[in-house]
This record gives structure tokens, sequence and C-alpha cells, in this order.
């Protein structure tokens, strides 16, 4: 049953979400996103492994929306367009 896909509901008008497995990496702080809270090449790479390796859902990174919620100097941020745009690869994998 672990191993086995799932599908997850989007919610009512959106098709469900099918995951390979039901494996999870929760979100965690990695402290290695740019100093203007974008995505770096390591912790891109770091999202690739975790794809790589069988993880069928991964809700990534311990994020800020607003910058006075920010609460590390390396935080991944979701507080502007550029800085979500940042993110578009990782979210593909």
């Amino acid at each position: 049953m672990l191993f086995d896909k799932v599908e997850v509901s989007a919610g009512e008008g959106h098709a469900p979400v099918v995951l390979k497995n039901r494996i999870m990496r929760s979100a965690t702080y990695e402290g290695i996103a740019a100093p203007d809270g974008s995505m770096t090449p390591q912790l891109q790479r770091e999202m690739e492994r975790l794809a790589e390796h069988n993880v069928g859902l991964v809700v990534f990174s311990y994020f800020f929306t607003e910058e006075c919620s920010r609460a590390s100097e390396f935080q991944l941020s979701m507080a502007s367009d550029a800085a979500a745009e940042s993110c578009r690869e990782a979210v593909r994998l």
C-alpha cells in the first residue's frame, strides 16, 4: 500500500493529483535559498534528488509570504511573483 499510486482530491472542478506512492517529505528549512529568498541551484538539486529517489509528495521548504514574516536570511520566499517564479522548475518535478 505504501508504494501504490494514490489519487488526492484537488477540489471541486479540478482533476485529482496522482502521486506515485504515499511517501511524503514535509516542509523543512533547508537554509540554502538565495539572500533575496529565490531558489538557488543547490536547492533545485535537492528537490531533484528527492524526486529521483521516489518521494511521492514533497511539501518543499519553510517559506515566507511577507517580508515581515521572514525568519532567516536564507529562507525561501513566496512574497513576490518573482520569488515564486524562481520555484517554477522545482514544482514541475
